[in-house]
């Protein structure tokens, strides 16, 4: 697309912008970096797997490779992705702070807990364990405290891009001014308010937290220590893994919001284009941020359901709770094989985590689609609108009929109460569901859409946002009213825009019958034509309407592009047609009345009220 095409002062920065080329060179360069000490490991590994012995020594180191590749792998990857300038800083636009932090806990992982995790598993192996509970025991702890130094080496990273988020929001201070108002304080000063308000209980909830957390490994410490070392063990193993496919999802993560973010500059190009070309109007496109809002939300919420997927999967065989949620039960049901199975507290679980993600789908998902794949088809705003709406039940509905299934909830067992229930509400919500089902109605048949100019008992105004029980319209007072969609099947509604936006606007106005008509009908005539918001086709037409009391009445009839012109349009042709009149002396014409006074001694003689008349 030419730079010539697009007439915006932004159009070149967005531009810039608009491209996933760098971003994916940069992925695929980390990711061969990363690859290349662990495949040359893998290979020594290959090389060595059919000649030696698990127990011996070259047996064991063997098997400590195995184990320690794919740890290896994952962590060169969070190390070359978090460098400085690399691609979380570059391309991603996250904070040096906390790149900084991560990388420099990452190379700890790297270049000290990884060999002290390989000595470890090759005692572990090497002639049956004989050496570790003493010396293998030893560099376990030693590994340990390598985990808390690189957590620390992380937690202190996120901390002080927190402590900078809060500085550029002028919510923190730093430690020279906090100590410089206590000062203050002391010797008599005047209390800050903002100084009070910024350092709050949270910031320091927060540092406290993420100390806690770069401690846990030395709670494993004293676990081992205590007798509980296989427990400290498996623990360990599985809060590694934990930790690095969390940091695998964020590197996922900030690559699909790297390619919404080039997708969402594309459709603002797209729509500067169109703007300029006349394609499309302001009314139309999509609103950016909005959608952005919804798709970061999106793919939080995403990230965050496979952190807590994969965390499922890796503790659900340690962790004490969820082997009581399984021994919990709640009730029998036939399944969809007919078979009787029990269900358990377990998929209660799962069928509220279902709900909560079903819930966030259906608010944010539209807005995906829209903008990846809605805006590309040929669809006004009110279609693209539509099948929002659509999608946005639709999910809502499959999750629902999703958990029920989970914890058994079939359509056999629940059809009595399905039954009463609709009994019921059809007596005592009978409005509420012909407003659902007018809202069907509406969606199928589209008599309005979202923008449309509408008019209906007496309110004008757009239709701001349509919901499957009521419509929301902004009146011309910049007032929403909230119309039950029944109202638009059952009454008479005027759709101003239904098939275009072009609407005619009247000017009336009355001239002295001494006043040269067909002056006054060119005079109207060319005001209209050189007016930039009345069309030429249809034509301006001028009509001498009657014949007044006082006056000539003119209508000068002009066609406008939308409904929402109308004031202004008026207001510039009155100011126009007086100014016009004035320069050529025609008269704008005013009722006249002729008043007489009669007293009460000229009812009394006749012949006052003669000579007063």
């Amino acid at each position: 697309m030419a730079s010539g095409n697009i007439n915006h002062p932004l159009a070149d920065d967005i531009r810039a912008f608009s491209r996933f080329g760098p971003a994916i060179a940069s992925a695929i360069h980390t990711f061969c970096n990363a690859l290349l000490l662990p495949l040359l490991l893998a290979i020594l590994a290959w090389q060595m797997a059919p000649a030696y012995e698990l127990m011996t020594l070259k047996g064991s180191v063997h098997h400590a490779i195995i184990v320690i590749v794919p740890m290896l792998f994952m962590s060169m990857l969070l190390l070359k992705t978090f460098k400085p300038d690399g691609l979380a800083e570059k391309h991603f636009g996250w904070s040096k702070s906390l790149c900084r932090g991560i990388h420099a806990g990452m190379r700890c992982f790297v270049w000290l807990v990884l060999p002290l995790k390989f000595f470890c598993e090759s005692l572990g192996t090497f002639q049956n364990g004989a050496w570790y509970d003493s010396l293998g025991r030893l560099f376990f702890l030693a590994t340990l405290t390598a985990i808390s130094m690189a957590l620390y080496l992380i937690c202190r990273g996120v901390n002080q891009w927190r402590d900078t988020v809060l500085e550029t929001q002028g919510l923190a201070r730093t430690r020279a001014q906090r100590r410089q108002y206590r000062e203050s304080l002391l010797n008599g000063g005047p209390i800050d308010v903002e100084m009070l308000s910024a350092d709050t209980w949270k910031a320091t909830l927060r540092r406290l937290l993420l100390l806690g957390v770069s401690l846990v490994p030395m709670i494993l410490v004293g676990l081992s220590i205590s007798g509980y070392h296989f427990t400290s063990m498996q623990m360990t193993k599985r809060g590694i893994w934990s930790t690095l496919l969390a940091g695998l999802i964020a590197i996922i993560a900030g690559l699909i919001s790297r390619m919404l973010l080039v997708t969402q500059f594309r459709v603002k190009l797209r729509q500067l284009k169109r703007n300029d070309t006349g394609h499309i109007g302001e009314d139309e496109s999509i609103n950016i941020s909005e959608i952005s809002t919804q798709v970061n939300q999106l793919l939080r919420a995403t990230a965050i359901v496979a952190m807590v997927v994969i965390g499922w999967h890796i503790w659900s065989e340690v962790s004490p709770t969820i082997r009581f949620l399984d021994s919990v039960e709640l009730w029998d049901a036939e399944n969809h094989k007919g078979e009787l199975k029990t269900y358990t507290g377990s998929h209660m679980l799962m069928a509220i985590g279902t709900l909560c993600i079903t819930w966030v789908l259906s608010r944010n998902l539209p807005g995906l689609l829209e903008l990846t794949l809605i805006d590309r088809l040929p669809f006004d705003k009110g279609g693209r609108y539509a099948i929002s709406f659509v999608v946005r039940y639709l999910v809502g509905l499959l999750g629902i009929l999703l958990a029920c299934k989970i914890v058994g909830f079939s359509w056999n067992s629940v059809q009595w109460l399905a039954g009463a229930l609709a009994l019921g509400l059809g007596f005592g919500l009978q409005e509420v569901f012909a407003n659902l089902v007018s809202g069907i109605i509406i969606l199928i048949e589209r008599p309005i859409r979202v923008g449309d100019f509408v008019t209906i008992n007496g309110t004008t105004g757009h239709v701001a946002q349509m919901q499957l029980r009521a419509t929301t319209i902004r009146d011309l007072d910049m007032r929403e009213l909230i119309i039950p969609n029944k109202k638009f099947i059952t009454e008479d509604v005027m759709n101003w825009t239904l098939s275009d936006q072009l609407s005619r606007l009247i000017v009336k106005v009355g001239v002295a019958y001494e006043s040269d008509t067909q002056l006054v009908q060119d005079t109207l005539l060319s005001i209209a034509k050189k007016h930039p918001l009345v069309l030429h086709r249809p034509q301006p037409v001028v009509v001498f309407g009657q014949f007044g009391d006082s006056t000539l009445n003119f209508e000068l009839r002009v066609i406008v592009p939308k409904r929402d012109l109308f004031p202004q349009v008026q207001h510039e042709l009155n100011m126009a047609i007086n100014a016009e009149f004035r320069a050529k002396g025609i008269e704008v014409a005013f009722p006249q009345r002729e008043i007489r006074v009669r007293t009460e001694a000229m009812a009394s003689n006749p012949v006052l009220e003669r000579k007063a008349s």
